[in-house]
């Protein structure tokens, strides 16, 4: 959790690059880790998982204290994300794997799954061609890199699985 709040306090907010090798090893992020300090309130953990609560103090330089608690974070049940933040925070993360136009198209067949006669058109814009370029480049510098020459030669061996295009969105009602 140290390095969660350091970087939350620091960029502002976490994202997926908050986890990329150089980051987690700044060492610019050390000193303000080590003036972070947690610690579990029973009457908290009682709470879970019907809430969520938490609370953070911030003491300045000045010596002022500031506190802010919260019960159901963004994202909780009572709490939820608005459709406009689900779209913008899956944009956000799915932007590492997925090229925009297949993006754009996901999110409008999503938008009206209950109509769709099956589930082949999000498959087929989660697996698009662009989509498994930037998968490449997405996954170029993670751990699990060496997976990926095996990966190539699995796909070009069974092209047809991977669309040649991003189909066209489906008419609307």
């Amino acid at each position: 959790l140290p390095y969660l709040v350091a970087v939350a306090l620091t960029d502002g907010e976490v994202t997926p690059e908050s986890f990329d090798d150089e980051r987690l090893h700044d060492p610019a992020l050390r000193p303000l880790m080590a003036k972070i300090s947690v610690s579990e309130r029973a009457d908290y953990t009682e709470r879970y998982p019907e809430a969520q609560p938490s609370t953070m103090t911030l003491t300045t330089l000045s010596g002022e204290r500031i506190v802010e608690e919260s019960v159901y974070p963004k994202g909780h049940p009572r709490n939820p994300l608005t459709d406009a933040e689900v779209e913008e925070k899956f944009h956000r993360l799915a932007g590492r794997v997925l090229a925009q136009t297949a993006r754009v198209n996901l999110v409008e067949q999503v938008g009206r799954l209950e109509t769709l006669p099956d589930l082949g058109v999000i498959f087929d814009l989660t697996a698009t061609t662009s989509g498994w370029y930037n998968a490449q480049e997405a996954i170029s510098g993670l751990p699990f890199s060496n997976l990926y020459p095996r990966m190539t030669r699995y796909a070009t061996a069974n092209a047809t699985y991977l669309p040649q295009a991003v189909p066209e969105p489906l008419a609307g009602p």
